[in-house]
């Protein structure tokens, strides 16, 4: 099994279990750990999502959203499969800059550019979510 899928599906499980782990500092380590970096230069870090993959099985899509300084909002994908196979040259995590994930992964059409309100958060319930996804916001450190 592909140890950052594991990684991934503990946090999910963390969660939903309503844990106290660090999300953001989880999620951003893992995919530094994987060799991939948040944005620098155009765009201010505001979401992180995780969601589970309708069109596929055993996988996690990790979804980094940013406010560009243009104001408008952009996502960048990351998709981690359980079993990636024997080739040891593959990645564990795949990134899947601007469209692709979305000709990859039809449920994810118009998400790279998708733009979202922020103001929904919940208090009560701590996140905005839907069916298979997982938000954390972005905190100020």
């Amino acid at each position: 099994m592909n140890k950052a899928y594991s990684i991934i599906e503990h946090i999910w499980n963390c969660r939903l279990n309503g844990s106290s782990l660090d999300f953001e500092k989880e999620i951003l380590g893992l995919l530094l750990q994987q060799g991939i970096k948040i944005r620098q230069d155009d765009g201010e870090l505001k979401q992180i999502n995780i969601s589970m993959p309708t069109s596929i099985q055993d996988a996690f899509v990790i979804g980094l959203r940013y406010i560009k300084k243009d104001g408008t909002q952009t996502e960048d994908h990351f998709l981690c499969r359980r079993d990636i196979g024997p080739d040891a040259m593959r990645l564990e995590i795949e990134p899947h800059y601007k469209k692709r994930l979305e000709f990859r992964l039809p449920e994810y059409r118009g998400t790279h550019k998708q733009q979202v309100s922020f103001a929904t958060r919940n208090a009560d319930i701590g996140y905005a979510t839907h069916v298979n996804t997982i938000s954390f916001y972005k905190t100020n450190k």
